[in-house]
């Protein structure tokens, strides 16, 4: 949905599917329309701020893996391929309860998380690897 909604063309898939960023160097990153769930905003600011995470794209094609899954003292972070039926990632998602956010946006999260998305269930929603930094 935003690869169609940008109207600078910045981003674009890669080989993998990824979708990034081909910030136009006409117009500073940060002072760019960016349209999200309909929503247009614009970043004018530039310290202190965060910008959209590419899970480390450049780790990844170099065959490592993001920093934040590598760096992660809890092992609560995994990131792997998702056609491929026998990878970690894709057997954690067959075995757990798993949510995306604003999946009914359309935009196809590819970002899971482990547990229960509602409140309510938070208690029974403990997978092992909360349990490393949670007891």
């Amino acid at each position: 949905a935003a690869k169609k909604a940008c109207p600078y063309y910045a981003i674009v898939e890669d080989r993998g599917g990824y979708y990034t960023e081909n910030t136009p160097k006409l117009e500073p990153y940060e002072t760019r329309n960016f349209f999200e769930y309909g929503k247009k905003l614009n970043r004018k600011k530039t310290k202190g701020t965060i910008r959209k995470c590419t899970f480390c794209i450049h780790r990844v094609e170099s065959g490592m893996i993001p920093a934040c899954v590598s760096t992660c003292i809890g092992r609560a972070m995994y990131f792997g391929d998702l056609n491929d039926p026998k990878s970690l990632v894709s057997e954690l998602i067959k075995k757990e309860k798993v949510f995306r956010l604003k999946e009914s946006a359309g935009t196809k999260p590819r970002v899971y998380y482990i547990g229960y998305e509602d409140r309510a269930n938070i208690a029974i929603s403990n997978p092992a690897t909360c349990l490393v930094c949670h007891q």
